[in-house]
């Protein structure tokens, strides 16, 4: 992979990583629960909690790979697979730069019921403030 090609990954992530921080900034606000009003004002509230939870979670997981994927260029390993250490191919990458696997290892892993695509795969998310 060229370096103008890595530079241009580099840009890609940074942008869905400012786009996914400030998602999961903004959403925040949606996890308080007010338990007033009647039974059901409060189960349709503690229902939108529910979805605000699965929603944030799913882009913290997001948020992961991108993080990790700029390590990875960092590191000098973007697009070597985390589990075989082959190149990952670049059309690939081209769809989801963040994807840490080659095609085989992310199809072994969803068959073992391993980290599938978007799921989180390394370290913990870190949010800067």
């Amino acid at each position: 992979m060229t370096r103008s090609q890595i530079k241009r990954f580099q840009q890609r992530l940074e942008a869905r990583r400012a786009e996914l921080q400030r998602r999961l900034w903004s959403r925040r606000p949606t996890l308080a629960i007010e338990m007033r009003g009647d039974p059901l004002e409060q189960a349709r509230a503690l229902s939108e909690r529910d979805l605000a939870v699965r929603t944030i979670h799913a882009e913290a997981a997001s948020l992961r790979q991108v993080e990790a994927a700029l390590r990875h260029i960092r590191e000098g390993t973007f697009g070597q697979c985390v589990s075989c250490d082959r190149e990952i191919p670049l059309k690939r990458l081209q769809a989801v730069p963040w994807s840490p696997y080659c095609v085989i290892c992310q199809e072994k892993a969803e068959q073992a019921g391993g980290p599938a695509a978007g799921e989180p795969w390394e370290e913990p998310l870190a949010l800067a403030s």
